[in-house]
């Protein structure tokens, strides 16, 4: 950090910028630095790449700018954008060779074992990006056989870098959540990386071995209905394996949506995907304003709610519906993880006394006259 002042407002700040990359330097010995760019400093328009490049020069170390000034973009999101750009644009170098088992997976948390379990079946090395990697290892991103994601949000600038920049092919078919998603997308993989054989043995015997416990589950589950909350792409893949399970979706939130600006590919339009089996329900695209999406949830009353942003899950809760809240994306990955999604709903659904308890002893900040209005009552509709 700069500390940037108000004297430095007016007047510039470089030279604080040039010492705070010294002393991160001399304390730290750093492989490489990476320079954030807030709004102040870009309303003044410093010239932060110049001295980034006199900086590079005197140490010999990358130093990236990651221009994250807020107002350049309506969308949160592009900040992944601008921070993978970064690692493309100064770290990732050319392939000295690449190796046909390796596969990057863009990811949030970067834990390996239920990638293992999906990938290894099929001969192929999960590599987790970006996070926990070293320096030296986000070098050499550019070797892998291919590029897979779980959130084309996520992922999709630094996937499509890695494909133009470096020639790693970047695998387009929607994440494998739930059956049908898992088979296109592993049969996408396996075309890519030279082993469709390999891949249709590993499909056939995985829809075999989940077979009973699927049927159980879903008997189980079947005619439940269920509220999809979470990012864009994470809230699409989850809706996927609702159907496996027997769940019905009544409705579902998103930060955002948009596949013809994010990638402009049908295949990567997880939305259209996810819900293909209920045309009509309710979705909303929106910033998750809680005072529209609890009211939603409250006026169709689902037999479960799941959501992958812990801040959110208080409010159906205190509705006393049984609220799941999935922190590891992965939990839910490919076959096996349709069944340990069943099995959380269905331990929800067996022991809801915590929401009954919420709804018991709290109450929401909502008025009963807000409570009957319909859920689109203050919102204007957009022109087609």
């Amino acid at each position: 950090s700069t500390n940037l002042t108000e004297r430095n407002t007016i007047f510039g700040a470089t030279a604080k910028l040039a010492q705070a990359i010294r002393e991160a330097v001399a304390r730290h010995q750093p492989k490489a630095i990476f320079v954030t760019a807030s709004c102040a400093s870009g309303i003044i328009g410093e010239d932060i790449d110049s001295t980034i490049a006199e900086a590079e020069a005197e140490f010999g170390i990358p130093i990236a700018q990651v221009d994250c000034t807020g107002f350049k973009s309506r969308v949160w999101a592009s900040g992944f954008d601008v921070a993978y750009d970064a690692v493309l644009r100064k770290i990732v170098q050319p392939a000295r060779a690449v190796d046909p088992d390796r596969v990057n997976v863009i990811c949030f948390s970067g834990t390996k074992e239920y990638l293992t379990e999906l990938l290894a079946p099929v001969g192929l090395v999960a590599n987790p990006i970006i996070q926990f990697l070293s320096v030296a290892e986000l070098e050499h991103l550019s070797e892998a056989a291919a590029t897979v994601s779980v959130c084309p949000t996520l992922a999709s600038w630094l996937a499509h870098g890695l494909e133009q920049r470096f020639g790693v092919p970047n695998i387009t078919a929607p994440p494998p959540y739930g059956v049908a998603a898992t088979d296109a997308w592993l049969r996408a993989l396996g075309a890519v990386t030279g082993r469709p054989e390999r891949v249709e043995a590993v499909i056939a015997a995985e829809h075999a071995a989940i077979a009973e416990e699927l049927a159980a589950l879903k008997q189980q589950l079947q005619g439940k209905t269920v509220f999809v909350s979470g990012g864009s792409a994470q809230g699409h893949n989850f809706i996927s394996a609702m159907n496996d399970l027997g769940l019905t979706l009544v409705g579902g939130c998103t930060l955002h949506h948009d596949p013809r600006h994010d990638h402009g590919r049908h295949e990567d339009d997880t939305l259209a995907h996810a819900t293909r089996p209920w045309p009509e329900v309710p979705y909303g695209v929106c910033n998750k304003q809680s005072y529209q999406m609890i009211h939603l949830i409250d006026q169709l009353r689902p037999d479960l709610v799941v959501m992958r942003h812990p801040g959110m899950i208080v409010g159906p809760a205190k509705l006393g519906i049984p609220t799941a809240y999935f922190e590891d994306e992965h939990l839910s990955l490919g076959y096996r993880g349709v069944l340990r999604l069943g099995r959380r709903l269905l331990d929800l659904l067996h022991n809801p006394s915590l929401e009954r308890a919420l709804a018991r002893r709290s109450r929401l900040p909502f008025t009963p006259w807000w409570r009957e209005q319909a859920s689109s009552q203050f919102l204007e509709p957009v022109g087609q």
